[in-house]
């Protein structure tokens, strides 16, 4: 078994990695990206990517993938009666000089 490694664009900076915590879906990752593009006309961009994990055969699949603005953090919902699992993000909103 080889385990998978997770890459994400190099200009790109992983800033939140959690797992779901709510029962049959601890096996489902969820990653948040952050870039920032400094200079005239700064910029940010991120994404958020699910993934399956498989522990026994070591696979890492990504399932979903969105990009957005920049994700600062992300999290799950808590577990509770009759709750489906939730992802929240927060993003940053940046000011440009005029």
């Amino acid at each position: 078994m080889h385990p998978s490694s997770l890459r994400v664009p190099e200009a790109s900076r992983m800033e939140t990695v959690e797992f779901c915590p709510h029962d049959s879906f601890h096996h489902v990752l969820a990653v948040s990206t952050y870039t920032l593009q400094e200079g005239d006309h700064p910029n940010r961009s991120g994404s958020i990517s699910l993934f399956a994990i498989d522990a026994h055969q070591g696979n890492l699949d990504l399932f979903h993938h969105v990009e957005t603005v920049g994700i600062s953090d992300i999290k799950w919902n808590p577990i509770g009666a009759n709750v489906v699992p939730l992802l929240a993000s927060s993003r940053s909103l940046m000011a440009t000089p005029e």
